[in-house]
């Protein structure tokens, strides 16, 4: 339909007005202006717009009350009267257009013409609502009382007056409604409400309304009509949340805890966490699909952020995992380098241990020395024994004496044994008389011990003259004096022989005899190169003796220790690979203890080395240890932490004999990182495991179970873990993240009713209502006239109109308020209370008396 606006008065058309011509279009519009009467464009208007106005509206109420009873106004299947009555309005008009009486042919224009409209139509109708009253009085009941109430207050002086005023404002409401554009339903809701909404300053309104028929059912009736204003739907709906509330002081308690900027964007509701509260937000999500709608993705988003709260409390756990596998790397090459370098110095050191020069040449350089002592010695032996006076004379008596017995003892197959030497001390007196000088005297002594050594020596020994060669020997000494040493001879012989006793004591016995002994074939019995190694190198106390031996012989002391040094060093000095091996050494110097001990600074240097080279190896052993352990898992909580996956690495510490312990390990590694990004890291892990702790799935989406991360951060070992991760302040606002979500996901079985305003649908509003609109519905017949058809439309519309405001303001407010934080908060904090104006009843009282009336007839 297309709407045509024509000298003021709107007309609807079909779309095909559109389609014709613009000589077509105009002459349609005079035809139409002509059907309606409405003036010739460039004619004057009425001479007095106000008054043609009111005279207007009294025609119409006058004559609309006639029609609404009238059922034959109009032809139709069941009019006797083939053409209808006619309108009764147009025919007042015709009647008081005779009279003079001008009467608007247009609908009024502005605020000034609508109130005049109004007062009119108010003012017509007083007569037979007066009369509508009175006949009313009498039917009993609710309807007989309420007639008779308002019968009284109509026929006082004041209620004429504010009746006129009340149907004023109802028209000027209206035209305002229309010149703003709005819909009509709106246009009729505000001829309506109007009256409602002015303050009734003047006295003269105030004191109607106390007198007038109104003043009874607008009392009766304020409560109930206040949610379908904007005025008292404020009021009507802060009650209603206050006394859910348990008061206005608890009501200001909740207000105080909803702020339009919170972390997870909860409702007020949520936000207050009250029962009553939670069952007016489910009421309202019941009653609109979309609001549901709308809640269910705010939860959702509200799971959303506090994972994302949560999460973004840490980083990436992989940044800790990096630099703690990173950090152990670095600590075990620290710890190897440390064992390697022990090692090194240990074995440097003993490596360090060595002779320098072969074994081979230490021995020959051991054989020479011996034999350039003997040669010394032999020497000196010569010396002394030269410097007896060779030639002086001595007696012989004792060795006769003892060589006779000894030859006389002899047994006959025995006189072989006797030595020669001892037959020519007897048989020979020309140089063995009853003196002889020294020199045959030692001479022969030398060579009584040489055979004595002789007859010992080899494989064929002969005790019995190594006996005889020996005794007659001592007797020599007695002759020399030697063993008394009472003489000057016998005390050079005595040095002499001393001398000689100890030379063959070191160089004929032990080592160094060995060493000096010939073959029988002249030959070296031992080789010189394996002088050392048959001597020294048998270990223990032979060894020692050696040494000792060799050194006494002249074999120079540094030359063995040298050997010593070698030997050492081969034996801690794997031969097949070289490597240096401890058991070696420790095998060497209990082998040689005695020998070391002779050579004590050297003795010191090998133990020396060997504890070092222990103490490297237990160094370097405990190493291994440690670094072992730093990749046990059942034993570092940073090896669990690191051997995990992202996801599943804070399970290191949770599932720890001591998660404390743990976590405060973890979290003193992580501080050492300078960039702070391991701490973060490892908090990360932390929010990842208290999301998948929390994590459910509801319907197809996936979020997070206030109650389950609640219970996470409630248990008190995980908490105190937790805790040593995260800063106390950290830890507050995980829980404040996780009350925010459970108030979230807080349920409520309260119960509030079925209305959010707790207002019940109204009778008499509808009432009102429908007769308004009927009456309106007549009015816009115009010069057409109004029938009852006409009424029942407008009737009908208004009671559409009223399904469509089902949800009265109230509950829409109330409603709007469940996502809207500042509203809410206001209906909890408002201090007005409910009051319909007392100016709206008796612009529609006319209409409800009328209704009455025709539903009595």
């Amino acid at each position: 339909m297309t709407t045509l606006s024509i000298e003021g008065r709107k007309v609807q058309v079909s779309d095909d007005f559109l389609s014709l011509s613009p000589a077509d279009q105009e002459k349609t519009v005079e035809e139409i202006a002509s059907s309606l009467r409405i003036a010739p464009a460039g004619q004057s208007g009425p001479r007095h717009p106000i008054m043609s106005q009111v005279n207007k509206g009294i025609a119409e109420a006058v004559g609309g009350l006639a029609d609404f009873v009238n059922p034959f106004d109009e032809p139709h299947a069941l009019n006797p009267f083939s053409e209808g009555t006619g309108s009764a309005t147009a025919g007042l008009e015709r009647l008081m257009q005779g009279a003079g009486v001008e009467v608007a042919q247009q609908d009024p224009k502005g605020a000034a013409e609508g109130f005049a409209r109004g007062a009119g139509q108010a003012a017509g109708s007083l007569l037979p609502v007066a009369k509508g009253l009175q006949a009313l009085r009498g039917a009993g009941g609710a309807v007989g009382r309420f007639a008779d109430d308002a019968y009284r207050a109509l026929t006082t002086q004041a209620a004429p007056a504010a009746e006129v005023f009340a149907g004023g404002l109802s028209g000027a409401a209206e035209e305002v409604a229309d010149e703003a554009g709005a819909p009509e339903w709106v246009q009729n809701t505000a001829a309506i409400a109007a009256p409602m909404s002015v303050p009734a300053g003047a006295a003269l309104v105030k004191g109607a309304a106390r007198i007038s028929p109104a003043a009874a059912l607008t009392r009766r009736a304020a409560a109930e009509l206040a949610p379908y204003t904007n005025s008292g739907a404020r009021a009507v709906a802060s009650d209603r949340l206050q006394s859910l509330a348990g008061g206005r002081d608890r009501a200001e308690e909740l207000a105080q805890g909803i702020t339009s900027d919170n972390p997870l964007s909860l409702t007020p509701a949520q936000q207050t966490g009250d029962a009553n509260m939670l069952a007016v937000e489910r009421l309202a999500a019941d009653q609109n699909p979309n609001l549901r709608a709308a809640l269910e993705t705010r939860r959702a988003d509200s799971s959303g952020a506090a994972q994302a709260a949560v999460q973004g409390m840490g980083g990436d756990a992989a940044d800790a995992q990096t630099f703690f596998r990173q950090r152990r790397q670095s600590f075990k090459e620290q710890l190897q380098a440390q064992a390697d370098g022990a090692m090194a110095t240990s074995e440097s050191r003993l490596r360090g241990i060595q002779s320098q020069n072969p074994d081979g040449e230490n021995g020959v350089e051991i054989t020479r020395n011996i034999k350039r002592a003997l040669e010394d010695a032999m020497l000196q032996e010569r010396e002394l024994w030269a410097a007896i006076p060779r030639d002086a004379a001595v007696g012989t008596g004792a060795a006769r004496a003892k060589a006779e017995a000894l030859v006389a003892e002899v047994a006959y197959a025995q006189r072989n044994d006797v030595p020669r030497a001892i037959r020519d001390l007897l048989e020979s007196p020309e140089v063995y008389g009853d003196t002889a000088t020294v020199r045959e005297m030692h001479g022969l002594y030398s060579e009584l011990r040489r055979v004595a050594r002789s007859a010992m020596a080899g494989n064929d020994q002969n005790k019995n003259t190594a006996r005889m060669a020996n005794e007659v020997a001592d007797a020599i000494l007695d002759d020399l004096g030697a063993k008394a040493g009472t003489t000057a001879i016998g005390q050079q012989i005595n040095e002499a022989r001393a001398f000689s006793a100890a030379l063959h004591e070191t160089f004929d016995r032990g080592a160094p005899g060995r060493l000096l002994k010939r073959t029988l074939d002249g030959d070296a019995a031992i080789d010189p190169e394996l002088a050392l190694k048959r001597t020294v190198g048998r270990g223990g106390t032979e060894a020692a003796v050696s040494s000792r031996q060799i050194e006494a012989a002249g074999g120079a002391r540094p030359v063995i220790e040298d050997y010593i040094s070698g030997q050492f060093k081969g034996s801690a000095v794997s031969s097949r690979d070289g490597a240096v091996t401890l058991s070696g050494a420790r095998h060497y110097m209990a082998r040689n203890k005695e020998l070391l001990a002779r050579y004590p600074e050297l003795r010191s240097e090998i133990e020396g080395a060997v504890q070092q080279r222990e103490t490297a190896e237990q160094l370097s052993q405990r190493i291994t240890r440690r670094m072992a352990a730093l990749e046990d898992q059942k034993r570092s909580a940073v090896a669990r932490f690191t051997g995990e996956t992202a996801e599943s690495a804070i399970k290191s510490i949770i599932d720890a004999k001591n998660p404390i312990q743990a976590a405060r390990r973890i979290a003193n590694e992580a501080r050492k990182d300078p960039s702070g990004a391991a701490l973060d890291g490892v908090k990360g892990a932390i929010a990842s495991h208290l999301i998948g702790s929390a994590r459910t799935t509801r319907g197809a989406q996936t979020m997070l179970d206030a109650t389950s991360l609640n219970r996470v951060l409630s248990d008190p070992k995980t908490a105190r873990a937790i805790g040593q991760v995260f800063t106390q302040a950290e830890m507050s606002r995980l829980r404040l993240v996780a009350r925010e979500l459970a108030k979230s996901q807080a349920t409520t079985n309260a119960t509030i009713g079925n209305e959010l305003s707790g207002a019940k649908a109204n009778r008499l509003i509808e009432i009102v209502a429908r007769i308004g609109a009927a009456r309106h519905g007549a009015s816009l017949g115009g010069g057409g006239g109004a029938s009852l058809q006409t009424a029942q439309m407008a009737s009908g519309r208004m009671k559409d109109l009223l399904n469509h405001l089902a949800q009265d303001k109230a509950s829409q407010m109330i409603a709007d308020a469940v996502t809207d934080p500042d509203l809410f908060k206001a209906l909890l904090t408002h201090g007005g209370s409910a009051q319909a104006t007392e100016r709206a009843i008796p612009k529609l009282l006319p209409y409800l008396v009328g209704g009455i009336a025709a539903a009595g007839q």
